[in-house]
């Protein structure tokens, strides 16, 4: 069993809440109890040390320093929550790997947008809510807190699944838009979300300034990039539905093997996530891209980068039947013609972006059956990928 498990995921997804559930759940497991430190304000790697002995409650050691540390917890059965790492996931793991070696009954759990790239680690990234029920339920108990006369009902229903789609059912997101519930209807709320990284957390001054708006939880994951990384951040948000590697290349006129490395140094700091695909493809979030798109246009590139992923897109349609376009626009049969009137049902959340999970939720079905129906649609249609399905919806909706 690993004794170093890291939850990662974008700003705002949910690691702390889950690793502090997670600590007082298994809290009775070690005699000396656990110990939560931190580290979301600590800028200095050389404060490190100092931070953690106090969260250990070290305090009254004079100069303090690792040695001293790993002494105090030799022999002792403890839980480290290190919360917030990513700034400094360097010397975390260095720190981590140095306890975990010295002391063989501590444990550490950790919370990073970036793994800590240290040895025994374990990484468990936390995706975001499902729209139905979890995303929605977030959303109505925290809009209930401002508004107790708040009600779900048929005229507001569609709006607030838009809402949580649209925020990619990032709890941090619902919490932002849930405070403008008691001076704006959802639908109008729904329409502002343009302009969703400016929205501001409404009054929580108590929240750090990095999750006060969704641009400010964007802008610390910016900074934990290189500038190569930044760049290709910025670059690869043209694409609306995820994109290949080859895709990738062709769009910043880059070779496979240069890109490689920085996709995966995005990946690591959950700007991207793989699909689980026969051939990799890679996602971002609507907020990420939202804010990459930002960071695009700053650069003055935009209209060139938006031209190269055009003409890729051209030439797809040419050439390169499992290129982007195929991704988008391949053709297949009419609707009625191929599917049943439940598979229907299905194509037309897979279009909106549900997952198997949502699915399953929104039509009282199991989840095994839901992915079965996903499965035998595709295959009816021809497609690889769930991503063909919004395509293909535009061009065939007139004839549902």
């Amino acid at each position: 069993m690993s004794r170093v498990l890291t939850l990662t995921g974008p700003g705002g997804v949910g690691k702390t809440r889950l690793a502090h559930k997670a600590a007082r759940d298994i809290a009775s497991e070690f005699a000396d109890g656990v110990r939560v430190i931190e580290l979301g304000t600590v800028s200095d790697p050389g404060l490190l040390i100092h931070v953690m002995a106090a969260g250990l409650g070290l305090r009254d050691l004079p100069d303090v320093s690792l040695d001293k540390v790993i002494g105090q917890l030799r022999g002792k059965s403890i839980l480290m929550v290190l919360d917030n790492c990513e700034h400094l996931a360097k010397p975390c793991g260095m720190l981590a790997g140095d306890i975990l070696a010295a002391a063989p009954l501590v444990r550490i759990l950790a919370t990073s947008r970036q793994v800590l790239g240290i040895e025994g680690e374990y990484v468990l990234p936390v995706a975001p809510l499902a729209v139905l029920p979890d995303a929605i339920k977030l959303l109505t108990d925290r809009v209930a807190a401002v508004d107790p006369e708040f009600e779900v009902g048929p005229d507001n229903r569609d709006a607030l699944v838009a809402i949580c789609r649209r925020l990619d059912g990032i709890p941090l997101a619902i919490e932002l838009v849930a405070t403008w519930f008691r001076v704006l209807a959802p639908e109008e709320i729904l329409r502002r979300l343009d302009d969703q990284l400016r929205l501001p957390s409404g009054h929580s001054p108590t929240r750090p300034a990095r999750q006060r708006t969704l641009a400010a939880s964007a802008s610390w994951s910016y900074e934990l990039c290189s500038p190569a990384e930044r760049a290709l951040w910025a670059r690869l948000s043209v694409f609306h539905e995820g994109f290949t590697l080859e895709a990738a290349a062709q769009v910043t006129l880059s070779t496979q093997d240069d890109l490689l490395d920085l996709i995966a140094g995005l990946v690591d700091k959950s700007i991207l996530r793989r699909d689980d695909e026969n051939v990799a493809r890679y996602l971002m979030l609507e907020t990420v891209r939202a804010y990459g798109l930002c960071k695009l246009a700053e650069s003055g590139y935009l209209e060139q980068v938006r031209r190269a992923h055009q003409d890729l897109l051209g030439l797809a349609d040419a050439s390169a039947p499992d290129s982007e376009q195929d991704q988008l626009t391949s053709q297949s049969p009419p609707a009625a013609e191929v599917l049943t009137k439940r598979e229907l049902e299905i194509a037309d959340l897979l279009a909106d972006g549900a997952s198997n999970k949502e699915i399953a939720a929104s039509l009282v079905i199991s989840p095994r059956t839901a992915t079965t129906h996903v499965r035998n649609i595709l295959q009816k249609l021809g497609f690889t990928s769930r991503v063909q399905v919004v395509g293909w919806r535009a061009r065939t909706s007139e004839s549902w």
